[in-house]
């Protein structure tokens, strides 16, 4: 009996021991497969086909055979990109440097066209992100190098050949005085200008002000720097301005000869117009009262005893 027991406890101690080696190795596999998926995850994370970068930005217009730049923002330290100009090429993978926010490439087109740019993530186990949405770029040509071109200038009757010949653009807003129904982009469209016989090309001889909220303009119509008119964008009508001895315009809104509004061209601000009555004296009301004043002094100083009035007497012998 007490031998079965030895035999027992033996028994015990081997499964014991079984039992344990099962738990390490089972806990060493496990270990293995959680490393694995940790990595296959961070490769997904960063740069797998479910990965889809943003577009490049930059110009989305310009002329052949000059260079634009093209920027990836991006704050993945070690990761390499590519981009695709849209015409065949491809720049080299570009690392991104330990302390860089951003990846910028030039690129050039030969020939005018819509070009779709695109750019490619690789992460730094090597997998590779699906292409970006593409950023359009439409180029065009311009032989003479003046900024505009060749169609615009056919189109507008310039020569593209010559620098010296090009669409008059007065506000530079991209658009011809010839077809610009604002010249000078001062609000106040050319037709109104030449009504009212200000400049439509000078944007200095007209003023925006605000009234309730809605535009309306001051016209210097006589080009000294002052302005002459106000003009009423509801109504289309313009009265003649008023200017006080402190510099405030004053504003007849409704063209009733009463001013309504002041205007201070200093503070930029408009408030209604208050009528502040001054009182003017004329000479004879002046003299009147310098002449009663020297009276009551009069009196006073008789009454003072400072003056006298005496009879002289003479003595006949």
């Amino acid at each position: 009996m007490l031998k079965n027991t030895s035999n027992l406890k033996k028994n015990r101690k081997r499964l014991n021991l079984v039992s344990y080696l099962l738990l390490v190795l089972s806990t060493f596999f496990l270990l293995l497969n959680c490393i694995s998926g940790f990595n296959s995850s961070a490769n997904v994370m960063a740069g797998s086909n479910s990965y889809v970068p943003a577009p490049p930005t930059g110009n989305t217009s310009g002329y052949a055979g000059i260079d634009y730049e093209y920027v990836i923002k991006t704050m993945d330290v070690g990761s390499f990109w590519i981009f695709d100009w849209g015409d065949g090429t491809y720049s080299n993978w570009i690392k991104l440097g330990e302390s860089d926010t951003s990846i910028s490439q030039y690129h050039s087109w030969k020939s005018p066209g819509i070009y779709e740019i695109k750019v490619k993530h690789r992460d730094i186990y090597g997998a590779e992100s699906s292409w970006s949405p593409p950023l359009s770029v439409n180029i065009v040509f311009d032989s003479d190098g003046d900024g505009w071109s060749d169609e615009a200038e056919l189109r507008y009757g310039t020569n593209p050949n010559s620098a010296l010949d090009y669409p008059k653009d007065t506000d530079y807003d991209g658009t011809p005085d010839v077809v610009d129904l604002d010249d000078d982009n001062d609000g106040l469209s050319d037709v109104i200008e030449n009504q009212l016989h200000s400049d439509p090309k000078n944007s200095q001889d007209a003023k925006e002000i605000r009234i309730i909220g809605v535009k309306h303009y001051l016209i210097d119509i006589t080009k000294d720097g002052k302005s002459d008119l106000f003009y009423n964008s509801i109504s289309g009508g313009n009265t003649t301005l008023g200017i006080t001895k402190s510099g405030l315009y004053l504003v007849d809104f409704n063209g009733d000869h009463r001013w309504d509004y002041t205007y201070n061209s200093v503070q930029g601000m408009v408030e209604p117009y208050e009528e502040q009555r001054s009182f003017e004296l004329s000479w004879p009301f002046v003299l009147i009262i310098v002449i009663i004043v020297v009276i009551i002094t009069l009196f006073i100083l008789f009454k003072k005893g400072i003056l006298y009035l005496y009879e002289e007497y003479v003595v006949e012998e």
